[in-house]
């Protein structure tokens, strides 16, 4: 998946995550994380595109989420990101918030690939 896509404005308004952590699991990035809206720990379905510029995800289920804020842990999120781990028998994550995170940092104002 491109680091940076340009994602367009859906119908649906994006979802806010703060306290964000990004994880690989086989191929596909997931954002785990503490949802505003929905006052919940939220893991999200695959990331189709990543846009750094605006911190913009859009998952395979059609829902965008804003990455807000800088990553950290929560409690919640934790949580339903073991028993979601739990329920598929996920073995093998790797962590890659950093990089999430560092291209968040690098990419310019409105620019986008």
């Amino acid at each position: 998946m491109p680091i940076t896509a340009s994602i367009s404005p859906g119908q649906r308004a994006a979802l806010t995550l703060v306290r964000w952590r990004v994880f690989l699991v086989a191929d596909n990035w997931h954002v785990v994380a503490w949802c505003k809206e929905g006052k919940e720990g939220r893991v999200t379905s695959p990331i189709q595109k990543f846009d750094a510029a605006r911190s913009l995800t859009l998952t395979r289920s059609g829902r965008m989420y804003h990455l807000s804020g800088p990553p950290g842990d929560d409690g919640d999120a934790d949580y339903t990101w073991h028993r979601w781990q739990h329920a598929l028998g996920i073995r093998e994550t790797r962590d890659i918030t950093l990089a999430v995170l560092r291209a968040i940092q690098g990419a310019a104002p409105g620019k986008t690939a």
